[in-house]
This record gives C-alpha cells, structure tokens and sequence, in this order.
C-alpha cells in the first residue's frame, strides 16, 4: 500500500469518527501507543478525548414542487481534544522533553485533525496543553 493510499484510509477513518460519534479500534489502539513510544519508563496510559460532532442538517420542504434542500452547516472542530493521563516511573528528561510532546501532538493530529488540541497529564500533574 502506498503512502496516499495509507494518507486516504486514515482520513476516511477519521471521517467515518465524525458520522458515528466513535473512534476506531485501531485509532484507539494507537492513541494509546503513542507514549510507549515517545516518553520512557511509560508504566500506563488512560485517555480520554472529544471529537463530539455538533453538525446538524437542515432541511426546506417545497410541497408544491416537490423539492427537499438541505443545509449542512459547517463543522466545528475547535473543541476537538485527546487527554493523556501517563504514570511514568521516573521524571522525563527535561532537555527533550518539549521534542517528545511535540512528536505526540503531531501524531495525533495525523490521526486526527491538525485542530485537536492534546493534553498530557503525567503523574498527576499537568506538564503539556497545546497553544494552537
């Protein structure tokens, strides 16, 4: 499989999170992976994450004509956030520390949505909120 055809299957999987309130198995499966490999001493991963859809749909019946419209309005994706609450067994080391949130924010955005704002909680204590 090429690397489009990886890029197309991961934003149809993304989509298909938009129109049943759900995440996948596998995005699941690598939301909680992704500190395993990013941070060391990773002893357990909870998370917790938004990607509620508030799109509605409108619709305008003309009887007479026989004609239905639809208006969808556009999605809001502002909110959309993923929490990682990790017990580490050692303080991360302070130096690349920054480089580690980075590389799991980006791989959740690719999962995702470049919006999806990530949270990292370790040991209790909030250590990383995105900006943007």
């Amino acid at each position: 499989m090429s690397d489009s055809d990886k890029t197309k299957q991961i934003r149809e999987m993304a989509k298909l999170s938009l129109l049943s309130n759900k995440i996948s198995p596998i995005q699941e499966k690598n939301l909680k992976i992704f500190p395993f490999i990013f941070f060391d001493g990773v002893q357990s991963v909870k998370i917790d994450y938004d990607f509620s859809n508030n799109q509605t749909v409108e619709t305008e019946e003309d009887i007479k004509n026989l004609e239905i419209s639809y208006k969808i309005n556009q999605l809001e994706t502002k909110h959309f956030r993923v929490t990682y609450y990790l017990t580490i067994d050692q303080e991360p080391d302070s130096l690349l520390i920054n480089n580690r949130f980075f590389a799991l924010e980006n791989s959740v955005r690719n999962l995702f949505w470049k919006e999806t704002k990530v949270e990292v909680f370790i040991n209790n204590e909030l250590k990383y909120q995105s900006r943007d």
